[in-house]
């Protein structure tokens, strides 16, 4: 198996209190917001953890669109 192969089945798994320390927040958010299907998890037992490839789909689905120039448009 190349490293490639290697690198493309690997991924990183999170707690919920890591993905709290990233987004800046409670980690009650983040288990609410998986509660509620907005952030995938994957329960084993009563563990829950988020693939870090889901939480940057995430946030780019939940980021705001970048704001254009200001014009002064004076017609």
């Amino acid at each position: 198996m190349t490293e490639a192969e290697k690198d493309s089945n690997d991924f990183v798994v999170l707690k919920p209190q890591e993905v709290a320390q990233r987004l800046r927040c409670s980690a009650a958010l983040v288990y609410k917001l998986s509660q509620l299907g907005q952030l995938p998890s994957v329960r084993i037992g009563r563990k829950v953890t988020i693939l870090e490839s889901d939480l940057i789909k995430f946030v780019e689905i939940n980021r705001y669109p970048q704001p254009g120039p200001l014009t002064h448009d004076r017609r």
